[in-house]
């Protein structure tokens, strides 16, 4: 079974910065930490009526990256803030060399996706399976769904069985209690 580590994807790669020096860092995959400082920095930017679209859109890209992008084999961002990553003067490409990465392990989703996946997983019987086992044993979808075939074979029948309905077809039979320690030590000698 697959057990919890808390360990987050992450695609390495190696920064040269303008004055030669290389940084060995890396885009990981958003932890609720991150999450946190992205609405943090975007929240604002989202609720301000007066701010052009094109500046909200530059905001929201760079607060992904700056959140995203740490030095490798650590939980520190390489950049302590957008201001920090202005400040540097980078060539405009960077963030369209850089933005990919980042979304590539913490893409974007649309309203419509989840609606799409939502509607996936109602008509999709083992996703159904996978949801049940979840709620009934309270196991994150990501554990569950490394179960073994067999194993969800056999949640699948347990499930199927209505105790309204299904009664257990187990024969019984009348038997002396002679007859029946006679039988128990057959089966110990």
């Amino acid at each position: 079974m697959l057990k919890l580590t808390g360990i987050t994807k992450t695609i390495p790669f190696e920064f040269t910065d303008f004055d030669g020096s290389a940084h060995n860092l890396e885009v990981t995959e958003f932890t609720v930490g991150d999450i946190k400082n992205v609405v943090s920095i975007q929240q604002p930017v989202l609720e301000d009526k007066e701010m052009d679209v094109v500046d909200q859109s530059e905001i929201i890209v760079l607060s992904r990256i700056v959140c995203s992008i740490k030095v490798q084999g650590t939980d520190v961002p390489f950049w302590s803030s957008i201001e920090d990553f202005k400040s540097k003067n980078y060539p405009n490409n960077l963030v369209n060399e850089l933005y990919p990465l980042v979304n590539k392990l913490n893409p974007v989703v649309a309203a419509e996706d989840f609606d799409e996946k939502k509607k996936r997983i109602l008509s999709d019987g083992y996703d159904l399976l996978i949801k049940r086992i979840c709620q009934y044993l309270r196991r994150p979808v990501f554990e569950v769904m490394q179960y073994p075939a067999s194993e969800l074979e056999y949640w699948s029948l347990y499930f199927s069985i209505d105790d309204n309905q299904d009664k257990p077809i187990i024969k019984q039979e009348s038997v002396s209690v002679e007859a029946s320690k006679k039988a128990f030590r057959k089966l110990w000698s």
